[in-house]
């Protein structure tokens, strides 16, 4: 009866429990926010921009503070020019990547 333990198996493994999110708790250019958490009880990543890039030309130097955040109470912001802070929340690994080069 391999059927059951199969089925078991599949009961017990739940896949897109685990979340992983960057992660800088601190203020932090968003550049250099590089650090990552394991979000599984959160559901949800957060970016906070405390200091978006406004005017012309934008040079990215962007303020953030990076985490976990549970996912009924992310709410993002809007993304217009002249706002102080900015909120995305997303939901996949490391989503939270705004400002990040990958080199």
């Amino acid at each position: 009866m391999i059927v059951i333990p199969l089925l078991a198996l599949l009961l017990y493994t739940q896949p897109g429990e685990s979340i992983h999110c960057f992660y800088c708790p601190d203020e932090t250019l968003s550049s250099e926010c590089i650090d990552t958490k394991n979000c599984t009880t959160m559901g949800s990543c957060k970016t906070t921009v405390l200091s978006p890039d406004v005017g012309f030309p934008f040079q990215g130097n962007e303020v953030v503070i990076r985490g976990c955040s549970i996912s009924e109470t992310c709410i993002p912001s809007d993304e217009g020019l002249g706002n102080s802070r900015v909120i995305f929340c997303c939901t996949t690994d490391l989503c939270n990547n705004r400002g990040i080069n990958a080199s």
